[in-house]
């Protein structure tokens, strides 16, 4: 695993106090899954989007195999780690949480659907990588003006890593 911290995002980043008290600890792991057209997997439900990902506060020898069976229930996909990015971390201190995210590129290796409901409410929606960003990037825009801090950081977290892999890896 690659353990080095691509970003750190924290309450103060959204003009909220950080926690003074220690954070409990979660583990997670986001990814940037691509199919045969080279477009990537969104999750929709109404006007929210975000990348399939996970977060869990067991022990988890190893974050990424638990990702990829992840992605089979979200997506209906069998998915491979094509790279490792590295770490995203979120210290919400408004929640007395701190999670860990590894983050993935990710390819399809076979799926059965192109668009699945889970149980959830999501939709999985199959985007080039730069409409995914605009959904994204809308997406926060409207978080950002309400009170919804958990919303506000998953949504700062899926921009940043769609434009680290644009920036890094897409060209």
């Amino acid at each position: 695993m690659n353990d080095g911290v691509i970003k750190l995002i924290k309450s103060s980043d959204f003009e909220l106090e950080d926690s003074t008290t220690k954070l409990k600890e979660l583990k997670g792991a986001r990814g940037i899954i691509i199919n045969r057209s080279d477009n990537v997997a969104l999750l929709k439900k109404g006007t929210e989007y975000k990348l399939p990902g996970l977060t869990t506060d067991e022990d988890i020898s190893d974050i990424g195999d638990r990702f990829v069976k992840n992605a089979y229930k979200e997506l209906d996909a069998d998915i491979e780690i094509v790279k490792d990015l590295g770490v995203l971390i979120e210290e919400n201190g408004v929640d007395g949480v701190r999670v860990t995210n590894n983050v993935f590129i990710c390819s399809v290796i076979n799926n059965s659907k192109l668009n699945k409901v889970e149980n959830s409410g999501y939709e999985v929606i199959w985007v080039s990588p730069e409409e995914a960003l605009q959904l994204l990037s809308s997406y926060k825009k409207g978080v950002m003006a309400t009170d919804d801090v958990c919303d506000k950081f998953c949504s700062t977290r899926d921009e940043f890593i769609l434009r680290y892999y644009l920036i890094n890896f897409k060209y």
